[in-house]
């Protein structure tokens, strides 16, 4: 995920190139593995347990929760304090990106091996996080973040020595400064003894 996000516009913050990255990819991968929508609803078939006999299959809910998130984030990079229609419109993708991951970390509990496991709860359990911040939920923000560290520092152990260790201590780096963030403007709502208890009653 993070070398496509480099290569596909997000080195240069530019959400809306990937987005569009992730939907082309998203078309080529559902008509490779013939998973393409019903000819006579035009809906999107539903992708569950049994339909992953391929491990492409995975990259379905993961593409499409980046797409949800990327285009979140291209609301909020042109959002003004005159524009909170769009604001509506950026928690409801950040909200489909949430599920779309949830999804994710769901097959791969069911189908992947234990690294993949811990990549994909790491993964939702981040994407989670960003959209209870999107929401000023910062509890529940913070809650999402923490168990999110605490994945992705067991996927450091197991991958010690890997590049996705080094991914990871970045990972953790930066979501440990969007806790500051999240903690400060909880402590700025409610106080700072009752933000402490907030977050120990989630964690």
């Amino acid at each position: 995920v993070k070398q496509a996000q480099m290569t596909n516009g997000l080195r240069h913050n530019d959400y809306r190139r990937y987005r569009q990255y992730c939907s082309r990819r998203l078309r080529r991968l559902r008509k490779t593995l013939r998973f393409t929508s019903n000819k006579h609803t035009g809906k999107a078939k539903v992708l569950d347990v049994k339909n992953v006999t391929d491990e492409r299959f995975l990259l379905i809910p993961l593409l499409q929760a980046e797409r949800a998130w990327a285009f979140g984030m291209h609301f909020k990079s042109i959002m003004t304090q005159d524009t909170q229609r769009i604001r509506f419109h950026l928690i409801k993708r950040f909200k489909k990106a949430a599920e779309r991951a949830i999804e994710f970390e769901t097959l791969c509990e069911a189908t992947a091996d234990l690294r993949t496991q811990l990549q994909a709860e790491a993964y939702s359990s981040t994407i989670q996080g960003m959209y209870m911040l999107e929401r000023e939920a910062y509890a529940e923000c913070i809650g999402s973040f923490v168990q999110a560290q605490y994945l992705l520092d067991e996927l450091a152990k197991i991958c010690s020595g890997d590049a996705i260790s080094l991914l990871c201590a970045e990972r953790v780096q930066h979501l440990t400064k969007t806790m500051t963030l999240a903690n400060y403007n909880l402590q700025r709502s409610v106080g700072e003894s009752d933000a402490k208890a907030r977050v120990e009653s989630i964690k």
